[in-house]
């Protein structure tokens, strides 16, 4: 994506947000290349926008995607706390957590910023996490990624990505030097899924006994809101087959938990 920023009219996505919902969509999914750096004159910004969505009456889910970390201020967090029909889902892609790397990929923040966003966004009551992470950028000596392996052992996110760096021409990266080597890359990558892996389960597990919302994908399994379509895991759903269809919500009680997926009955 190339070009300067542009925002959307607020009045042309409540618009299509509005018929959308009309016509039955139960998921409105926002995504920008920033969706935090939504602005619309001076005094709307994507808080704004928000819960503007929100006021359409209807019975469905907003989950907004892609959140820059330092786009995302208290007023951004305070709606998404105080409105029922936004998920509780925080997808920030922080793309590495030590502060060398960070400044090699031309990112704003710190470690020390990530932390306090981090804890800023786990006072949202419910909040699942999901970041994601590049291995394997120019530079990146087995120091900083140890330091990314213990970054992620101490946050415990609950949705997690990973990248495997790759040299595209004509980016500033491509002419830097320090390229890691395709093995050493893989052997880090295989590394960090395997601790997330790991984090996820727990985090699975913790679900098991819980009573939660979903949404019906197909005739076998929905998403409960810390699952986005096609990123995440999903909720296998047992019983309910007489009184539930596709795009319904069901109420999910949780009884199985597995590395990304879960499973429960319908309740």
């Amino acid at each position: 994506i190339r070009g300067p920023f542009r925002s959307r009219d607020p009045k042309d996505i409540l618009k299509e947000a509005e018929s959308y919902i009309k016509s039955g969509t139960k998921e409105l999914l926002l995504v920008a290349q920033d969706l935090t750096g939504y602005r619309w004159k001076k005094d709307y910004g994507l808080s704004h926008l928000l819960k503007d969505i929100a006021s359409i009456s209807g019975d469905f889910w907003i989950r907004p995607l892609y959140l820059y970390p330092t786009g995302i201020d208290d007023p951004l967090l305070d709606v998404i706390a105080g409105e029922d029909k936004i998920c509780k889902y925080f997808d920030v892609p922080l793309q590495h957590s030590e502060d060398k790397v960070l400044r090699l990929m031309r990112r704003a923040g710190s470690k020390k910023k990530h932390i306090e966003l981090i804890r800023r966004i786990r006072q949202v009551p419910s909040a699942s996490l999901r970041t994601s992470f590049i291995v394997g950028f120019p530079g990146e000596t087995e120091e900083d990624f140890e330091g990314l392996i213990g970054f992620v052992e101490e946050v415990g996110f609950d949705r997690l990505g990973a990248f495997i760096y790759s040299k595209e021409e004509g980016t500033p990266a491509a002419l830097m030097k320090g390229h890691v080597p395709e093995r050493v890359k893989k052997r880090r990558f295989d590394k960090l899924m395997r601790l997330q892996n790991g984090i996820s389960l727990e985090k699975n597990k913790a679900l098991v006994g819980r009573r939660l919302r979903a949404l019906l994908d197909d005739e076998k399994a929905g998403r409960i809101y810390s699952q986005a379509p096609e990123i995440d895991g999903v909720t296998f759903i047992e019983g309910g087959r007489n009184s539930i269809s596709v795009g319904d919500f069901v109420d999910v009680l949780i009884n199985r938990a597995y590395d990304y997926d879960v499973a429960g009955e319908a309740v």
